[in-house]
């Protein structure tokens, strides 16, 4: 036999679950520690070096030595005509 008072039980719970109002609690959101100290900046107050460049206008190969007619970089390949062939040597 069912029992008269289940869906009068059942009635009277949905009646006091509609009527309740909730509120969420806050949501804190806690920061996250770095992995150390923060560190600043600095800009520095001269300009980075630029290379300087250096120009030659002898050409030394080997007991060769010659005057170039333009200037070139110290260092970089050049040639001073030998007997029968060039000597290559490098600008000073």
């Amino acid at each position: 036999m069912l029992n008269p008072f289940r869906p009068l039980a059942a009635l009277a719970l949905l009646g006091t679950l509609a009527g309740c109002v909730g509120v969420a609690p806050p949501v804190v959101i806690e920061p996250v520690p770095l992995a150390g100290p923060p560190v600043p900046i600095m800009e520095s107050l001269t300009p980075p070096p630029v290379p300087l460049a250096a120009y030659g206008s002898s050409c030394i190969a080997g007991f060769y030595q010659c005057q170039l007619r333009v200037s070139s970089l110290v260092g970089s390949e050049c040639a001073c005509p030998g007997i029968g062939a060039p000597s290559y040597g490098v600008v000073r």
